[in-house]
Formats: structure tokens, C-alpha cells, sequence
């Protein structure tokens, strides 16, 4: 009778969990379960008596080379039909569970995305053209010009030689060179690195298809230094420290110890010029190639960063602008046209409009997009010989242009802030990790944070009576 009581209570238990659902936690690119949520799954197993569940799509090759298609119906067949489960997914673990949604064989509650690309890994498709490896090397030909070009050691032991440098580089781009180049160059154009790219067919399909199952969206958003701070987590992952405990700043006191070295070393060959005119060729040469160093670590790297995962760089946008239409053009000068035209009394027409800054879409947080310059419809003036703004043959109408838009937005180290949230997402289903970067959802205090409002049932998007 003991043991019958024993099985009827582990039953009972069991239907417990079902009736709350499972928690499927889905790695990201070139992971493996349980990867990054290792310790979210077991503190979700304990503490919150919800059973826990890693799909991998990662151990074999084939199943995360061979598309996100793929990988999704590899997960499906290790998810239990359940419309109280969630699938939480990071990175493109998210895009996995969304796809398995529009798939529709699998039934579940709810998905969580964290730092997904959503719009797209532009790191892909700097992968795809071939312009991480040629970065790369300039990088590693700026910091190696001083050290490689000099026989004179300098007050920190051990730097001295190219062989220092080297070590910086690879510290500095360990994410890229050796995550990501290194193991996934020759698949850089297999279907999966095709479909994280920004602008992908699978991507289109995907983003045209409503959600049959409610979504949240976490944005991560580290809040500065995020290469360096990446390249910290992936060397020391923070899944495997103590909650809590990972400090991602070690790179960057490296960093901050390497620009002052190099900065030094161009003083020291600087005043060198004056000990020694005979010399001051050779000296300047050599403050030149320190130069080069320091510059690359202050701001060229950061640029560059940037550049390869999208959160510098150009695109075309359709905008606005108020100009004046005049039913009798005569002459010139008068006020510049268009949002920023100057004024050009000297008859040779307005300045140059269309500058400034463009307002930000709504729930963007530090995207900023500079409009470039464009030619100002001169003011004309009227027969009368009135200005523009008091001639009743004028008119203020709004124009439609095209324009090549620089934006420069925040990231988490990876993937820009416009990519993680899905479109015509509710501001109440978005949640703002900041100082969260890419490789740290498995271990920050602010995720910590979101998941318990989330599991706490202070979101009705999931949990509705």
C-alpha cells in the first residue's frame, strides 16, 4: 500500500508539470546543449519545480549547417506537445523557435527570444563577403608596426617584440578570429550562415508570418566597449562562474595598459628627434608606427568592430521633406529649401538641405540615423517680387526622396538593437537587458531579473487566468 501512495504521488507530480508546462531552453549558432543557459536551467529545475529541457541542434554539424529550417525540425522531434511550454531561444535559438511556430507541428505556449537576430546577423554577411579576415590583418599590422620596427624595450616586461601584439590582436578579435572565422569560414556560405543574414529569403518569410503563439522579445544591449567585453565572455564563458560572479572587464584594462605603452613609446621617439637631429628621420618613423598602434586600439578597432556586425553603416531610406512650390518661378536667392537649408541672399539659392538628425523609430534605444546632404530647392519669389513665404503663388508641399542614411546604433556586441525586436512588437512585450552583452544571458543579474518577472507571472502575455 506504501509503495501504491508513493507511485500515485510521483504520478500527481508528474501531471503537475505537464499542467504548468515544460521550459525549453535552445542554444544559439555553434552551440550545444545545454550552452549558455546551463545555469538558468538548472536553477529553473530546482527552484521553480518546472522541468527543464536543452534541444540541441548542434552536436551533429549537418543539423546546424544545413539551414534553420533544418535545425528547427531537428528540435521539434525533442519537444512534448504542451500549450503551456516556452520555448526561450538566444541568439539564433530564437529564430529556431519562431520558425518551428510558422512550421506549426508542434504545439507550445509561448517563445522568448534574447538577443535574436531577428532582421539579421550582419556579421554573416560580412562572413559571406570575405571582410572579417582583411580586418583582421590590418589590425594586426597597425599594432605590430611599433614593436616590430624598435630595439628600444620600454618600462613594461615583455613588451617589446611583435609577439605581444599579436597576443592583443587575437584577444581583441578572439571572438571573430577564432569562433567564428577560424571554425566557420569554409561554411561561410552553407544555408544556415545564408539564412542569418540580414535580408535572407528565409528571414522574409519568416517576418511575414504572424505569430500563432505570444512572444516577448529581450533586447541586450551592452552598454559600452561591447567588442572588448565580448571578447572577454568568449574566452571565460559566464555560464561556467559562480551567478552573478563573471566580470567582463578584463580586456579592457589589457587594452587600456597596451594604449598607454603605445603612447609612450611614440613620446620616447618623439623627443628622441632633438637628442639626436642626425636621427630624426629614423625617430619619426618609429613615433609614426607607435602612432599607428594606439590609434587602431583608441578607435580604429572599435570602427571596424562595429562595421562587420552592422551597427555602423549605410543604408537607403525613403524620407520626407517640406519644400516650397512656387506657379511663377522667378529668379533665385531667398531661403534654402528643405529641413536645414541656410539662407542665400546673394541670389545663388539656398543651402544644401535635408541634414540633421532623423527621428528614431519608436522602442529603437541609441540608433541615431544622419540623413548626408542633399541639394535644397531654391526659394523663388513671386512676380511681384515679394519673397517666397508672403507670395501667394507659393505653396509649403511635402516631398518624397530617397537618401543614403548613415546609422550608428547600439548592440549587444553582436547583433544591433534594430535586429532583436520583431516588427509591430507592443512595447509591453519587449523587455531591455542593458548592460547585457551577447555571450552573458546565462549569467547577468539583469536577466536574472526579467526571467523572474516573466516566471513570476507578472507577464499576462503568457500567463492569463
Amino acid at each position: 500500500m506504501r509503495y501504491l501512495v508513493i507511485v500515485i504521488l510521483i504520478s500527481l507530480n508528474c501531471l503537475q508539470l505537464r499542467a504548468q508546462g515544460d521550459v525549453y531552453w535552445m542554444h544559439g549558432f555553434q552551440g550545444e546543449e545545454p550552452g549558455r543557459w546551463e545555469l538558468y536551467e538548472n536553477r529553473f529545475q530546482q527552484e521553480r519545480n518546472l522541468r527543464s529541457l536543452t534541444p540541441d541542434f548542434g552536436r551533429r554539424q549537418a543539423d546546424m549547417n544545413n539551414g534553420i529550417a533544418n535545425a528547427a525540425a531537428v528540435v521539434e522531434n525533442q519537444v512534448i506537445n504542451n500549450n503551456n511550454s516556452v520555448l526561450i531561444g538566444h541568439s539564433m535559438g530564437g529564430l529556431v523557435a519562431r520558425e518551428m511556430d510558422r512550421r506549426n507541428n508542434r504545439n507550445f505556449g509561448g517563445i522568448i527570444t534574447v538577443g535574436t537576430p531577428n532582421h539579421g546577423a550582419r556579421v554573416a554577411n560580412s562572413l559571406r563577403a570575405n571582410t572579417v579576415i582583411p580586418a583582421l590583418e590590418i589590425g594586426l599590422q597597425e599594432l605590430t608596426r611599433g614593436p616590430a620596427n624598435t630595439i628600444i624595450a620600454n618600462a613594461v616586461s615583455g613588451f617589446s617584440t611583435g609577439l605581444k601584439a599579436t597576443d592583443l590582436i587575437d584577444q581583441l578579435w578572439v571572438n571573430f578570429g577564432r569562433n567564428l572565422v577560424i571554425n566557420q569560414l569554409p561554411d561561410a556560405n552553407s544555408p544556415t550562415i545564408e539564412d542569418l543574414s540580414a535580408g535572407s529569403i528565409f528571414l522574409n518569410r519568416l517576418n511575414n508570418t504572424a505569430p500563432r503563439v505570444p512572444v516577448l522579445n529581450i533586447i541586450l544591449e551592452e552598454n559600452d566597449k561591447q567588442a572588448l567585453r565580448m571578447a572577454a565572455a568568449a574566452q571565460n564563458a559566464p555560464e561556467e562562474q559562480a551567478l552573478h560572479s563573471f566580470d567582463d572587464g578584463a580586456i579592457i584594462s589589457t587594452v587600456s595598459t597596451m594604449t598607454s605603452v603605445y603612447k609612450a613609446m611614440k613620446i620616447y621617439h618623439l623627443g628622441m628627434r632633438f637628442t639626436a637631429p642626425v636621427l630624426w628621420g629614423m625617430h619619426q618613423r618609429k613615433a609614426n608606427n607607435w602612432q599607428a598602434g594606439e590609434t587602431y586600439l583608441k578607435s580604429t578597432f572599435f570602427s571596424d568592430y562595429d562595421e562587420i556586425i552592422g551597427a555602423q553603416r549605410f543604408e537607403w531610406r525613403t524620407l520626407t521633406r517640406q519644400v516650397l512650390q512656387c506657379s511663377q518661378p522667378i529668379g533665385g536667392g531667398g531661403s534654402g529649401g528643405g529641413t536645414g537649408g541656410g539662407t542665400g541672399g546673394d541670389g545663388t539659392g539656398g543651402g544644401t538641405g535635408g541634414g540633421g538628425p532623423i527621428p528614431i523609430d519608436p522602442g529603437f534605444h541609441g540608433l541615431e540615423l544622419m540623413a548626408l546632404p542633399i541639394p535644397s530647392e531654391p526659394c523663388l519669389i513671386g512676380a511681384n517680387g515679394d519673397d517666397c513665404f508672403n507670395d501667394e503663388n507659393c505653396q509649403w508641399v511635402t516631398e518624397t526622396y530617397r537618401a543614403r542614411v548613415r546609422i550608428s546604433e547600439g548592440s549587444d556586441g553582436l547583433i544591433p538593437l534594430s535586429s532583436q525586436r520583431m516588427d509591430n512588437m507592443p512595447n509591453i512585450n519587449v523587455y531591455d537587458a542593458n548592460g547585457v552583452n551577447h555571450l552573458e544571458v546565462g549569467n547577468h543579474p539583469r536577466m536574472t531579473e526579467i526571467l523572474n518577472q516573466i516566471f513570476d507571472r507578472r507577464n499576462e502575455v503568457f500567463f492569463r487566468e
